[in-house]
């Protein structure tokens, strides 16, 4: 990339470039149906001139002066934005290497061998199971960030992930169920085994009755309820221009039993990154510290805009500008082995339906309870039908009776959360009546 061709007609500028490569693998009906792999390129330039900011991309590298002239004629059609205050500068960067290199070489023959042994474990579990459907991902990704600040960054990043619905008829009771798993080395076919057990498992629902009671939240569950609530109300762009619940800092919003941390460094992670995507190196934020909200997540844009540091919360794609975006989110665990043990009688919630319709700022909710179950004596009975679960996700995130000692990860959003599972005070499940 020709720099000095920017460096005479623009006053600062940016380069974003990323090179990808994809494998795509659809399942349908227990056999591999799609498979379409292949390699891009893109670059998103983004200029200041006059003190207004111009922006364009292109996935040819050819056409970069074509693309940095369309940048510069942007920015002289927009107005100035005095809240732009430069683009970030060349700081002492820690290199993490996260992905597995046998992930870079994964191939159509190596998903072969993983689909053969994750269907031998589901029919290990029962015979009756179909993999309804499935898709596979592999994406690799080497993106470079230059700037006019002396900012010259490169990384290699890897990731792979499988998302399923399993169907079983028996006893003439048609169940399905549904899942995801990410990682940054191979996925392991075992997982077919808890993902058999899952859909057996809903087999024997029954209706239930509407009742307020106590319930406890799978990371699954809590990771979507997070997703639409408080990573909005965290989000330093969305602070600045009122669109929050929350306004201030050291202020208690959750329960003193919860602990978050927005981590972009600790390895073997999804979200975990040497730099963001603007070049501030990777750092882990604390969220939340025993209920109190310490951070607001800022990327340069928003950090310099009211005289502070960025979080290193920069996200995008290439063809758009620089926005914000959580990386791994992480609640701390607690002491409680088994958080339902405490429950005489309630309801766990595995995945909901709906959450789209949430309201952010308020945090109300009324979603379809997809996989629920009823808790009796301490123990995860029946599986429970046609229900939904109703509330204010911030009245159960500050009436919490119990954390759990193990967190796991869960795709919610971005698909970067590691939780535990929560149980709360009373949750509205309305069933038949």
């Amino acid at each position: 990339m020709n720099t000095s061709y920017l460096k005479g007609k623009a006053d600062g500028f940016e380069i974003y470039h990323v090179r990808a490569e994809g494998l795509n693998i659809e399942v349908s009906k227990n056999e591999i149906d799609f498979a379409t792999e292949g390699k891009s390129e893109a670059i998103a330039i983004t200029v200041l001139k006059d003190k207004k900011i111009g922006f364009a991309f292109t996935t040819n590298a050819k056409r970069f002066k074509e693309t940095a002239d369309k940048a510069i004629s942007t920015a002289r059609a927009n107005n100035q934005d005095k809240d732009f205050k430069g683009f970030v500068k060349p700081q002492r960067t820690r290199r993490i290497k996260n992905y597995h290199d046998e992930l870079l070489s994964y191939s159509l023959k190596d998903f072969k061998g993983f689909h053969k042994a994750f269907m031998k474990q589901m029919h290990a579990a029962d015979r009756r199971i179909m993999l309804s459907n499935a898709f596979f991902n592999k994406g690799s990704n080497t993106t470079r960030i230059i700037n006019s600040e002396g900012v010259d960054l490169e990384e290699t990043t890897a990731l792979n992930s499988f998302s399923y619905e399993m169907t079983v008829n028996k006893n003439g009771e048609l169940v399905a169920s549904a899942g995801s798993k990410g990682d940054v080395k191979p996925i392991d076919p075992t997982i077919a085994d808890e993902a058999a057990r899952r859909t057996l498992a809903l087999i024997g629902k029954k209706t239930a009755s509407t009742a307020e009671l106590p319930a406890v939240l799978h990371p699954e569950a809590l990771a979507e309820l997070l997703s639409k609530t408080l990573l909005p109300n965290i989000n330093a762009e969305n602070v600045q221009q009122g669109k929050t619940l929350f306004r201030t800092l050291n202020k208690k919003i959750l329960s003193e039993k919860l602990s978050i941390t927005d981590d972009a460094i600790t390895k073997g992670m999804i979200a975990t990154t040497s730099f963001d995507c603007e070049g501030t190196p990777s750092q882990r934020n604390t969220v939340i510290s025993k209920g109190v909200l310490k951070t607001f997540l800022h990327n340069n844009y928003t950090a310099r805009k009211e005289g502070k540091k960025s979080t290193g919360n920069a996200a995008r794609a290439y063809f758009t500008l620089p926005a914000i975006g959580a990386n791994n989110v992480i609640m701390e665990g607690g002491r409680d082995k088994e958080p339902a043990s405490g429950i005489k009688k309630g309801v766990y919630a595995r995945e909901l339906l709906g959450v789209h319709t949430m309201n952010a700022l308020t945090g109300d909710f009324s979603l379809g309870l997809l996989e629920g179950f009823y808790i009796e004596d301490g123990k995860i009975k029946h599986p429970i039908k046609n229900a939904m679960v109703a509330g204010n996700v911030y009245e159960l995130l500050n009436n919490i009776t119990a954390v759990g000692s193990e967190t796991k990860h869960a795709f919610a959003g971005h698909g970067a959360f590691y939780l535990p599972e929560i149980a709360i005070g009373k949750i509205r499940l309305i069933g038949k009546n």
